[in-house]
Order: structure tokens, then C-alpha cells, then sequence
């Protein structure tokens, strides 16, 4: 499975970070999960006021474990 570095406009969702400026520096990871990992993401994001992509929501969540605030 591959996650994307892609953030998607603050105008998306109240929780969701503004756009990354064209000159950000950004990197890929490709993830390894069961399914039930991947189905409980996919529970959270849709979830969501304004669904965001999968990959801002793992974004989100690890954000989110690891004390980050916007």
C-alpha cells in the first residue's frame, strides 16, 4: 500500500491543513497493514465532516498520536 504526501486544502474540512506551498520539501512511504488496520482508517476517515483523502487522515492520525498540533 502506498500513501501519497498530499495535503489537501484547509477549505476541505475544518481538521485539514492547508495545502503544502509548491516549494515544500515532501517524501513518500509505502505501508505494510492487515486489513483491519486499513478498515478502521477507512471508518475514521469517512467518519469525517468532510472526507479526506487516505492519506491526509493517516497523516491526521499520526499527527494526532503523536501530540502535533496544526
Amino acid at each position: 500500500m502506498v500513501s501519497n504526501v498530499h495535503l489537501i486544502t484547509a477549505s476541505e474540512g475544518p481538521s485539514m491543513r492547508p495545502k503544502l506551498e509548491a516549494d515544500s520539501e515532501t517524501g513518500r512511504i509505502q505501508i505494510v497493514a492487515p486489513a483491519s488496520w486499513l478498515a478502521r482508517v477507512e471508518e475514521w476517515r469517512r467518519s469525517q465532516p468532510k472526507i479526506p483523502s487516505r492519506s491526509e487522515a493517516i497523516r491526521v492520525l499520526v499527527d494526532q498520536a503523536l501530540g502535533v498540533t496544526g
